[in-house]
């Protein structure tokens, strides 16, 4: 899209990575999990809480002291309802894309370092309070500041919704 600065065709995952980078596919993503015309009210929802998802794990990322921490997290939460969205086990939606290990580990069974951030903001979205209070502890996150990150990630895709 010229609106991304993108002047060539971008044929593939690598080359929007090239072209546009990291941060700039990532956001493309989510807006377009947002904002995409499928005919389908379900899906449509699903791919608003996936990116919520995202932007509160993003959010959470000052957890770990890794560079790539925000970016990874984005993408685990916006990917974590790919297989609800595209109605496939996730690790045959996963099957096409190449995503960094512990992405694909949160993603395919919760595990791995981002799999128990990932867990949280599931259990959140149930109300589930026993398993919110679980993870909480551990990942010394606590409730102000979790519900604070909710507000914010709910209020922003607000705002790219319009």
């Amino acid at each position: 899209s010229p609106g991304f600065g993108a002047m060539r065709q971008i044929t593939s995952l690598r080359g929007a990575l090239n072209i546009l980078g990291y941060r700039q596919l990532v956001r493309w993503l989510a807006l377009s999990l947002v904002t995409a015309d499928v005919g389908n009210g379900v899906k449509l929802a699903l791919g608003r809480a996936a990116v919520v998802r995202g932007r509160m794990l993003e959010s959470l990322a000052s957890h770990f002291a890794e560079p790539n921490a925000a970016e990874e997290l984005f993408l685990v939460g916006t990917f974590s309802l790919l297989d609800s969205i595209l109605d496939t086990p996730m690790a045959q939606a996963l099957e096409r894309v190449s995503l960094p290990a512990p992405v694909a580990a949160a993603l395919t069974d919760r595990s791995g370092r981002y799999g128990p951030m990932l867990q949280l903001v599931e259990a959140i979205e149930f109300a589930d309070t026993q398993t919110v209070g679980a993870l909480m502890g551990p990942l010394q996150i606590d409730a102000p500041s979790m519900n604070l990150t909710q507000l914010e990630a709910l209020a922003w895709v607000e705002a790219l919704t319009g």
